[in-house]
């Protein structure tokens, strides 16, 4: 068999590629996306269909009318297109194309009545409709008189004034009732809930009466408020606005992560600060959307104002005085006449408060996504924190140059070695790292003891690795730490755990204070999403109160240490939560790192991690145990090796409390275990 080689290469002959070929463009599909032959299915279908109707109804039988003929042709259609598609495509495609077309058909009848009655009220009130409408009243205007005489500037005026007096009513008191429920522990919300969920059935003209009988009537202390005038009106609307605020509130309040909760707390923030700085925000959007739904429930409400503003054909700018006119009055009183002109005036009316609504509804949207934000303050440029060992002598403390002047930087090199209290945070945490020693603790939830006789020495400018099985509460142990534990309705503890030999569960002692000392960063990244890169880091000193000397550089040095600053230098006015999930990590712990804890907990900070971001995770709680103590717990043996000093074993045999089985410095627990249960665990032969 004869072989054929490549002729040899002689000296200074040039090789010949061969000549490229150009590949023909390629055609760019979506699966998803309907092709011309299956409209043509469709088609084909809905006119056999239509052909078998005709059939069927007016040649075979007398058909009972148009509604008939359409549901025999729809069913035949519906029929044809899945036996089709299933000869072709199979059954699953079949099912699929059937639900598609049943959702359509779904949203065009949804659709077809509420866009005849817009065309309806746009044929009937757009060619009346003149500047004049919102510049006049109806003073001096007659019946006989030509619908484009007069306008309806009286009940713009009113119908905003009274939706815009409920909303102020309605919306912090919402907000609040909101927060109680989903927020709070009371005993008293059930009760709460009870009455909300009453006021939402409660007929609008209800509240007209109860406001006319229980206000208008009695006139309490003789106040001329309290007569047919818009307050009355808004008090009337804010009856039937409330419930449906605050339900939808209450309901997006439910949506916020309970990690972003646990991130706040854990800052050393209060519940109340928690709430109004990081839950309210995060649900802005939301909540923008309950005071649309709310306005859109009350904004063409007759019932109710018939026995309050009473209406008027004059302009009243003053809610608190006289009758005023509304819309939904306009309308109400003007459609209903016989005289054909005022009749297309209400239809004008009509037509300008559905442009109404949907202007608010815009506007409300447009602040729920920042679109109309006020251009925040420029910041002036800095010059960047100097850092020893990062291109800057330490020696001279007056001279910043930018951390990207050191040409020798491997990409990989995250991390400074400095201690990070050279800026001065005022009302934190003392500086410098702390021990702690957990003194024969134990942990409950409810009845159920979960772990039992812990006691463990964590020394200060160490990393603790916390290491078992899943389920022997190491994680309820590391929250103990910082009485993040207590947060569980049904959790109770025993037992001591000094910090720097103060028992943190004393009386005398704050969960706050404590958890300002003892920072965290959880498993699963919780950066807070309505706030920016920058703002993440300094949240901490919002939520806790502190102050500081210079923000910019707290910033810089913070996602320094935590190895993140060379890659979001850029852009920290970018929303945290658009990092990747190694990023957002390393900006939870830059959050925690600027508060200056003394403690810094990890609760399996790279289990959802890559391994490059495990690597720079590492790195940085290496550099860290310069500074803080580290505890961490992990199901990573090799981590454990990599980045602790000392080591804990944990171990709950079934049903059965977690209880410590062995610890000491990390090289002893892998290679010198005392106990066969830790050798067995740390060599994987089980867990």
């Amino acid at each position: 068999m004869t072989t054929l080689s490549a002729p040899p290469e002689q000296p200074g002959t040039p090789i010949l590629s061969a000549p490229s070929r150009t590949a023909p463009p390629r055609e760019r599909v979506r699966p998803a996306r309907w092709t011309g032959a299956d409209i043509a299915l469709v088609a084909g279908c809905a006119a056999s269909a239509l052909l078998l109707t005709v059939l069927l109804l007016h040649v075979l039988v007398s058909s009972p009318g148009w509604l008939a003929d359409l549901v025999v042709w729809y069913l035949l259609m519906m029929g044809m297109t899945y036996a089709v598609t299933r000869d072709q495509q199979g059954v699953l495609a079949a099912r699929d194309r059937m639900a598609t077309m049943a959702l359509t058909t779904a949203a065009v009848l949804l659709l077809v009545p509420l866009v005849s009655l817009l065309l309806y009220v746009v044929g009937r009130g757009l060619p009346h409709l003149t500047p004049g409408f919102f510049t006049h009243d109806l003073t001096k205007v007659g019946p006989d008189q030509p619908a484009e005489q007069g306008g309806g500037l009286h009940a713009i005026v009113g119908t905003l004034e009274q939706a815009g007096v409920a909303l102020l009513m309605v919306l912090p008191l919402g907000v609040v009732t909101a927060v109680f429920l989903n927020e709070t522990r009371s005993r008293m919300r059930r009760w709460v809930r009870i009455i909300v969920d009453a006021m939402s059935g409660l007929p609008s003209i209800v509240a007209g009466l109860f406001i006319y009988s229980a206000l208008i009537v009695t006139r309490p202390f003789g106040w001329s408020v309290f007569g047919f005038d818009g307050f009355m009106a808004s008090l009337a609307l804010s009856l039937v606005m409330l419930p449906t605020v605050t339900r939808t509130v209450e309901v997006v309040l439910r949506l916020v992560p309970d990690g972003l909760r646990e991130a706040s707390l854990a800052l050393g923030a209060s519940r109340g600060r928690t709430v109004f700085s990081v839950v309210l925000p995060t649900a802005r959007t939301g909540v923008t959307t309950a005071v649309v739904l709310g306005l859109a429930r009350i904004v063409g409400e007759t019932a109710p104002l018939l026995f309050t503003a009473f209406g008027t054909t004059i302009l009243n700018t003053n809610p608190f005085s006289g009758q005023q006119e509304s819309l939904p009055l306009f309308v109400f009183r003007l459609v209903k006449s016989p005289s054909q002109n005022e009749a297309d005036r209400g239809y004008v009316g009509a037509l300008v408060l559905i442009v109404v609504v949907l202007a608010l509804f815009v506007l409300a949207r447009a602040l729920g996504r920042g679109v109309l934000r006020l251009p925040s303050r420029p910041r002036l440029p800095r010059p960047a924190l100097a850092l020893p060992g990062r291109g800057a002598s330490s020696t001279d403390s007056t001279e910043r140059t930018p951390v990207s002047a050191t040409a020798t930087e491997p990409d990989t090199a995250v991390l400074p070695a400095t201690r990070f209290d050279a800026i001065r945070v005022t009302g934190g945490p003392p500086p410098g790292a702390a021990a702690v020693e957990a003194v024969d603790v134990c942990a409950w939830f409810g009845d159920r003891l979960v772990l039992e006789g812990v006691d463990l020495v964590m020394p200060e400018n160490r990393v603790t690795a916390l290491i078992g099985p899943s389920g022997c509460g190491k994680s309820t142990f590391l929250r103990i730490l910082n009485r993040m534990h207590e947060l569980v309705p049904s959790a109770t503890l025993s037992g001591e755990v000094l910090l720097d030999g103060e028992d943190i569960y004393a009386r005398t002692m704050r969960a706050q204070q404590v958890r300002a000392r003892v920072g965290m960063v959880f498993q699963k990244p919780n950066p807070f999403p309505a706030m920016s890169i920058r703002d993440n880091v300094l949240s901490g000193l919002k939520l806790g109160g502190l102050g500081c000397s210079d923000k910019d550089a707290l910033v810089e040095q913070s996602l320094e240490r935590a190895g993140l600053w060379r890659e979001v230098r850029d852009r920290l006015d970018a929303p945290g939560g658009a990092l990747s999930g190694g990023q957002q990590q390393r900006l939870c712990i830059a959050r925690s790192l600027a508060v200056r804890p003394n403690v810094l907990l990890m609760d399996e900070p790279c289990s959802a991690l890559d391994p490059t971001s495990t690597r720079r995770i590492e790195d940085t709680i290496q550099q860290l145990s310069q500074d803080v103590t580290v505890i961490i717990v992990t199901h990573n043996m090799q981590q454990a090796q990599r980045v602790s000093d000392f080591c804990a074993f944990f171990l709950a045999a079934e049903n059965e409390p977690g209880r410590v089985i062995e610890h000491g410095w990390t090289s002893d627990v892998f290679e010198r275990p005392v106990d066969r249960r830790t050798e067995d665990y740390v060599n994987g032969r089980f867990g």
